[in-house]
């Protein structure tokens, strides 16, 4: 497209400080501040019918607009004050274009140029589509992508059983909602003009295309822990309906919830909760029918499990127990751990076996002197019957072990430097001391496990001694550690600009590989000497073409690359300043996470370099970029213009790669040694990005969704402990019971 006053980049500019006469129209010039007309025409050439945007890109304050845009010496009143008019030009030939603006105080400027339309060429007209996805549960939200040839208009039928007067039917690539299931048949009628009637339309159906599911029922199941006993029974009843797509449909996992009804079958009230588990006491002596009526997305159903609930009357305590250690060197301390069934107040009486005397207490510990089998019995007694149990050979001590010196590592071979892990395996029934000896000359190491460098080339023996008491042990493995020289696999790097006017400043970004370490030495090309960074800045103050030259340094050697005419540094036409800035489709999601970056900076922006926080940098201007490991990331962009001129935006926590997984694990402790109903509860999940937790400490007191809660019982007993946790993505709960008294 022609212009009275072509500036740069195919913008029309005209300067007018006396007068200018664009079209038919004098406009005089009122001296103060300048303005300056330019625009675009997107596009400016094309066969009819040929829709035109015009594009104001002028300086200064202009707050009035007109245009001629069909040469006819006449403004458009539609245009009017318009800064980005469109017109569509539907017969061939070249059309004159004018622009005037002024800023309210008679200070105008004028632009001009031409739009060129060519008569139209009728081609092929076929009509074609796809979409996706094509099956679904409701509401399916179905994206049709056109593959016409030859189609300038568009009219879908989404569903041929009904009328539709969607507003997106005449939209090229259509986005509709199907909200009832079914299978739809899909209509799509293309012709070569903008409305069918004008020119030719071809019409393409496609049976059952779009298949919309339902929602099934939820398939109640449940299990009950424990399922008999006597009465005061507590019992922990725990959901197991299927929890699929095909339960809800269209809804996030972390959406995927039922709500109960129990029906404990006890006379009790129905239970209604939004939980998967509950816990109820049965009082009374019974067989009981346990039913949950449960509600989902896809409606209600009922689970009944007649008989399912056995309780009975007390009978006489239970005897068991446990010990740990069962087994072990002479002395040996066994920790007994009384595990008595019965009800009311239980004693407990022990006989170790041993000849010692009987004892009281339901957790002692005892010590057992000399080497043997022994048979440990228990009598528990809750004052009017007594239950016992005899464990033969329960404990078996034997004579200790002699000392014996062992160890591994990891690893034991690679390149030098190498980092060697050593792990003692030593045995022995006394606290030993250690002696290490690396085979390479260094000191003698102390430690249990200890950490040792080879710095050198080579093939290492190790040696441990261990003491313990009066005796010691000692072995020597020959040849264990292999190290060997590093290998360079491969020098290179990037620079970043490698073109703009001067004083041009490049970034130089080493990209060799190997297992090092590196030293390097950098040649601009420019006589301004050695630099022996890795990744180094360099400023370029003349014109030139410059050749750089990189040399990188290894144990294995030296390997010189040569990038001839890399760079171009050119006459100074830039000052204006760049600002960085961007932003992502998403910053947050499921590891291998791919984000789509957006470059939002302003200013004659030239060159692009991304920091993306995972040692990865790419100088794109809209990158997309795959995070292969959970994590929180820090982004940066480096934006210059064509003089070189930087600016830099740093985004920390941009990034975060959520883990697909996440697993609940709390520890606590007494929040108070004074109050031991106070407890300090610490959540210990593993996974990345975990943002959501919701506590039920099971005492029918509020929940919490503190990471870290205090809470206080109020009362003695078993309490189940439910910890909830999601990271927007997985989800994971699990049930711990503490016992308060």
């Amino acid at each position: 497209m022609k212009n009275s006053g072509k500036r740069s980049g195919g913008l029309f500019l005209a300067k007018i400080l006396i007068s200018i006469i664009c079209v038919t129209c004098l406009a005089g010039v009122v001296m103060g501040e300048d303005i300056y007309a330019q625009f675009a025409a997107v596009p400016d050439s094309g066969p009819a019918p040929l829709n035109v945007t015009f594009v104001d890109q002028s300086e200064g304050n202009a707050t009035h607009y007109r245009w001629d845009l069909d040469g006819d010496g006449s403004w458009e009143t539609d245009a009017s004050d318009n800064p980005n008019p469109s017109y569509t030009y539907t017969t061939a030939g070249t059309y004159g274009v004018c622009m005037t603006v002024w800023n309210g105080t008679l200070v105008t400027s004028n632009s001009t140029g031409e739009v060129r339309v060519f008569e139209p060429v009728l081609g092929d007209l076929s009509a074609n589509f796809a979409a996706s996805p094509r099956s679904g549960y409701s509401p399916l939200n179905v994206s049709f992508i056109d593959q016409s040839v030859g189609a300038l208009s568009w009219n879908w039928t989404f569903d041929i059983n009904t009328t539709s007067s969607d507003s997106e039917m005449n939209d090229q690539n259509p986005v509709h909602t199907y909200t009832s299931p079914g299978w739809y048949t899909v209509v799509l009628n293309v012709s070569d003009n903008y409305s069918a009637a004008d020119g030719r339309s071809v019409e393409l159906p496609q049976e059952n295309f779009i298949h919309v599911l339902p929602v099934r029922l939820p398939q109640p199941d449940f299990v009950a822990s424990p399922q008999s006993g006597t009465t005061n029974l507590t019992v922990v009843f725990t959901d197991q309906t299927p929890v699929s797509s095909e339960f809800f449909g269209n809804l996030s996992p972390d959406q995927w919830h039922y709500s109960y009804v129990w029906d404990f079958g006890d006379d009790s009230e129905n239970y209604a909760t939004n939980e998967p588990s509950a816990v109820h006491t049965y009082t009374a002596k019974g067989s009981y029918n346990v039913s949950v009526n449960v509600t989902g997305p896809g409606g209600s159903n009922i689970a009944t499990k007649n008989e399912y609930i056995a309780v009975d009357t007390p009978s006489a305590p239970i005897a068991d127990f446990t010990a740990s250690p069962s087994n072990g060197t002479a002395p040996l301390t066994v920790n007994f751990i009384g595990l008595a069934e019965g009800t009311g107040h239980l004693t407990y009486l022990w006989d170790f076996g041993d000849n010692s005397t009987s004892i009281s207490g339901r957790n002692p510990v005892h010590v057992y002197s000399s080497p043997g089998s022994y048979n440990v019995s228990l009598e528990v007694s809750d004052g009017s019957k007594t239950g016992s149990v005899i464990k033969n050979n329960s404990v078996f001590v034997y004579e200790p072990a002699p000392l014996s010196a062992m160890f591994t590592a990891t690893p034991r071979n690679g390149t030098a430097p190498l980092q060697v892990s050593f792990i003692d395996q030593s045995y022995s029934e006394t606290p030993l001391t250690y002696n290490w000896s690396f085979g390479d000359g260094s000191l003698i190491n102390h430690d249990k496990n200890p950490v040792h460098i080879y710095a050198e080339e080579g093939v290492y023996s190790v040696m441990l001694q261990v003491k313990g008491g009066n005796t010691s042990n000692v072995i020597n493995q020959s040849n264990f550690i292999t190290v060997e020289k590093p290998a360079l696999q491969k020098a290179d790097f990037t620079a970043v600009p490698v073109e703009g006017p001067v004083p041009l400043i490049v970034s130089f970004v080493d990209q060799s590989s190997g297992t090092g370490p590196f030293t390097y030495l950098w040649d601009f090309g420019d006589g301004s000497g050695q630099v022996k960074d890795k990744n180094p800045s360099h400023t370029y103050e003349t014109p030139g073409i410059y050749a750089v030259n990189e040399t990188v340094n290894s144990s294995a050697g030296s390997v010189l690359v040569t990038k001839e005419s890399l760079i171009n540094a050119t006459i100074a036409i830039e000052s204006r300043p760049v600002y960085a800035n961007f932003s992502a489709v998403a910053t947050r999601g499921v590891a291998p996470f791919n984000v789509q970056f957006m470059d939002l900076s302003s200013g004659p922006v030239a060159a692009w370099k991304w920091t993306f926080g995972d040692g990865n940098t790419v100088t794109e201007q809209g990158p997309n970029h795959t995070y292969v490991n959970p994590g929180v990331y820090d982004v940066t962009l480096d934006v210059f213009n064509k003089s070189g001129v930087s600016n830099t935006t740093y985004n920390p926590r941009f990034i975060t790669a959520l883990s697909p997984t996440v697993t609940t694990k709390i520890t606590l402790v007494y929040a108070d040694l004074s109050n031991r109903k106070k407890i300090q509860f610490f959540d210990n999940s593993e996974g990345v990005g975990i943002n959501s937790w919701l506590w039920d400490f099971g005492d029918e007191t509020d929940q919490s969704t503190v990471q870290n809660p205090c809470h206080e019982f109020v009362s003695n007993g078993t309490f189940p402990i439910k910890l909830s946790i999601s990271n927007g993505y997985a989800s994971d709960s699990n049930t711990f019971y503490i016992k308060i008294k």
